[in-house]
């Protein structure tokens, strides 16, 4: 039984034991995590599971009360629960008979799109294969709840022998860290990842500030003085930080000056040529090039420019970061500094290699960054 279902099935006790009716309130959050040792995210999905069937109900700010507790009801979701824990147990049993004399290692991706993470797998897979392990992947699709559930059942199947994780939440350790460090399974997290001062593990990410530096002083030697940064507003996103860092340093060092961000919100068309039209009217002077934090803001960036008359290269040069599949093919063809995707999976799969190996004491903490490469392409060129 996963950490999810351990939870569902203490509220459905907590219910009966209790004896509780109709609008009384259930435990925080915080007191249900505290009281199962699980993380708030798999109580939320627990939570999320008696909401969907009308046991509860989710008042903002004050909790959740009880909504339905007919025997009917009681019994449906009490079916269900043990479902739940036949099909996971079932899974665990499907996993060892099928790999129970095999070296296996885990690999949990978050990453939404498949052309971005396929070269994190080809990485790892590619030194995996040389080495003769094999390998079990599992795509979380951005749900912490989801990662929390498949790791603990990879765990609790008592045969991965190391985990390559791409995390969900990149700036806090996630709860199953301190299982990996008590049982002895080492753990490599890939990506843009830095948790928390004071804890311990091993990472292989890119230099986001190498990158964006290159980036900056190749515009600055094109003749570019004016350069803004673009952004959407994700303040818990290290790496956006790391690399805003690089623009403003580069910019100080060749005694120019840097304005706010530009940040493109919304989704449609229409907001996201609004925010680019009020942001460029802010500027004392309008910019002559964009650095984007990612590919995916750079096209919306020049589309919005387009709807706004401005050309892009000709009266704007525009850059982005990651070098994501296609970026040769738009038009204008991006400039872009390449995420060095393959090389981070290959690098951390040695790494676990490594360990699992002995040759690397399971103590030895490894953060390893690695350096981007300038894709230079038609997006920009010389000032006039």
């Amino acid at each position: 039984m996963n950490k999810t279902q351990h939870v569902m099935l203490w509220i459905f006790r907590h219910i009966l034991n209790k004896q509780l009716k109709r609008g009384e309130r259930l435990p925080s959050f915080r007191e249900i995590a505290q009281e199962n040792n699980v993380s708030i995210f798999s109580v939320k999905a627990a939570l999320d599971f008696f909401i969907e069937k009308g046991m509860l109900e989710s008042r903002p700010g004050a909790g959740c009360y009880i909504k339905d507790i007919s025997e009917k009801k009681l019994e449906e979701v009490e079916a269900h629960i043990e479902e739940a824990k036949s099909i996971a147990e079932s899974r665990k049993q499907a996993v060892i008979a099928k790999n129970g004399n095999m070296d296996i290692v885990a690999l949990m991706i978050s990453e939404r799109s498949p052309a971005f993470y396929g070269d994190f797998l080809g990485g790892i897979t590619s030194c995996l294969h040389r080495e003769m392990y094999h390998y079990l992947l599992s795509l979380s699709g951005a749900s912490v709840a989801f990662e929390l559930d498949e790791v603990q059942l990879f765990l609790s199947s008592n045969l991965v022998k190391g985990f390559i994780l791409e995390p969900v939440i990149k700036i806090k350790s996630p709860p199953y860290l301190k299982d990996m460090k008590r049982m002895g399974i080492p753990a490599v997290f890939i990506g843009d990842v830095n948790f928390e001062r004071g804890v311990e593990y091993d990472s292989v990410g890119s230099d986001n500030y190498s990158g964006i530096a290159d980036l900056m002083e190749y515009l600055v030697a094109l003749g570019h003085s004016d350069i803004a940064y673009v952004e959407q507003p994700t303040p818990t996103n290290y790496a956006n930080k790391v690399r805003f860092k690089a623009y403003c340093d580069v910019l100080e060092r060749h005694s120019l000056c840097h304005q706010e961000p530009i940040r493109i919100v919304g989704l449609s068309d229409e907001e996201m040529t609004f925010c680019m039209k009020e942001s460029l009217g802010r500027c004392s002077r309008r910019p002559t090039a964009l650095v984007c934090f990612n590919d995916l803001i750079a096209l919306d960036s020049i589309k919005a420019l387009s709807s706004l008359g401005i050309n892009v290269p000709n009266d704007i040069s525009v850059c982005g970061f990651d070098d994501r599949e296609m970026m040769e093919h738009t038009h204008p063809s991006l400039t872009t500094v390449r995420y060095p995707r393959r090389e981070i999976g290959q690098k951390a799969a040695r790494i676990l290699i490594d360990k699992i190996s002995g040759k690397i004491p399971f103590e030895e903490r490894q953060n390893i960054l690695i350096k981007p490469e300038l894709i230079i392409r038609n997006s920009s060129v010389k000032v006039n």
